[in-house]
């Protein structure tokens, strides 16, 4: 009996020491504040849904890893006029979530799925009125169009456009994040 405790023991001290050692430190704004510097995140697979985190290639350089978000896949249409995503025809519902600062204001954007369930997440951008605008576009098959959580802090599908899913490294499975009132410290991805 005492054998196949310690032998328990060590297989999941090994699993765990395993778990542990892949996950990677994320350190860039581009997500906040869904995604703060400083949280752990633990990819697998490439399967996806809207509302995704996506580790990608960037496609104008391929050693660059962005962490992105999917706002559309193949075959929906995408649009953005007076800072909102509209998918399909439907504005992305936004909800007031505060200043982060004084020239930084943040908000919840959420996607209703056809099946009833919601997809969300928090965004920031700088509190000016932004004038760029996106004329609604189908995504072609075998591409997604991605976009960071931090609008102002990094380059995505708005000035890529859709890219092709052979740029997917691994979708977000797991985070550990530092306690604060935006988001839980421990969150499961599933699809």
């Amino acid at each position: 009996m005492k054998k196949w405790l310690r032998w328990t023991f060590y297989s999941l001290l090994i699993l765990a020491f395993g778990i542990i050692s892949t996950g990677k430190r994320m350190n860039t704004p581009d997500m906040e504040n869904s995604i703060p510097q400083g949280s752990w995140l633990w990819f697998w697979g490439t399967d996806f849904q809207l509302g995704s985190v996506l580790s990608v290639q960037n496609p104008l350089d391929p050693k660059d890893r962005r962490l992105l978000r999917v706002l559309a896949t193949e075959g929906q249409t995408i649009a953005f006029y007076r800072d909102g995503f509209l998918i399909d025809g439907k504005r992305l519902h936004i909800a007031d979530m505060g200043d982060v600062n004084a020239t930084v204001h943040r908000w919840k954007e959420s996607y209703y799925h056809p099946d009833g369930s919601e997809s969300s997440w928090l965004t920031q951008s700088s509190m000016q009125a932004s004038s760029w605008t996106m004329d609604e576009i189908e995504i072609p098959k075998g591409h997604v169009f991605v976009v960071c959580d931090n609008r102002d802090q990094c380059l995505d599908s708005r000035w890529w456009g859709a890219i092709p899913e052979e740029l997917i490294v691994s979708t977000l499975r797991i985070q550990l994040s530092k306690s604060d009132p935006w988001h839980q410290i421990l969150s499961f991805y599933t699809l």
